[in-house]
């Protein structure tokens, strides 16, 4: 995946404002861009890993190593990604468009970050957008309402797009399950 780079400052992409397929960068105060591709690259990215956190703990606290209840999940399960997190997150992105008549994700998102306005309780990111958007198509008990207020979580519409996604979907090699863990 590229990096969300300005063309202008060479920052690490702070969003301004969208403009067509590019967005402004915060850094410079809009005089450079970033891809719109990669916006939406950003977001599958925080999506794949909510998708990885959720299976993973389940994992971990099912079969092991167990960690403690208390621990922060996106620090202990380290950087790699199962595939079918990814493969998740961009199933979800593409639900997405759809449901928006095929308008880019980027879109979605800076529409969302509009109807938000003061809502919510999170930074109105790319990666808090991706993550909590795949929260709350999960079905977990944290979604876009939280982050982005309940207006915008209603127009970005994730509970249109439920998906399961637990244990049973990681690489079985990598996260294999034992037989008898019902028993």
């Amino acid at each position: 995946m590229s990096t969300n780079t300005c063309t202008e400052c060479k920052g690490s992409g702070k969003y301004l404002g969208f403009r067509g397929y590019r967005e402004d960068c915060r850094t410079c105060n809009g005089k450079g861009t970033i891809a719109v591709c990669e916006i939406r690259e950003e977001i599958e990215r925080h999506m794949a890993r909510a998708f990885f956190a959720s299976a993973w703990a389940d994992y971990s606290e099912r079969v092991g190593p167990h960690y403690p209840m208390a621990c922060e999940i996106m620090d202990e399960m380290g950087d790699e990604i199962d595939p079918a997190a990814v493969k998740a997150a961009t199933e979800l992105a593409d639900a997405l468009e759809k449901r928006h008549d095929g308008a880019p994700l980027a879109q979605i998102y800076r529409d969302a970050v509009a109807l938000a306005g003061d809502s919510g309780d999170r930074d109105k990111s790319p990666e808090m957008f991706g993550h909590y958007a795949a929260m709350g198509a999960m079905g977990h008990g944290v979604s876009l309402h939280d982050a982005f207020g309940r207006t915008a979580a209603e127009f970005v519409g994730t509970h249109d797009c439920y998906m399961e996604f637990g244990m049973y979907d990681l690489d079985g090699k990598k996260y294999p399950i034992p037989e008898n863990l019902d028993d």
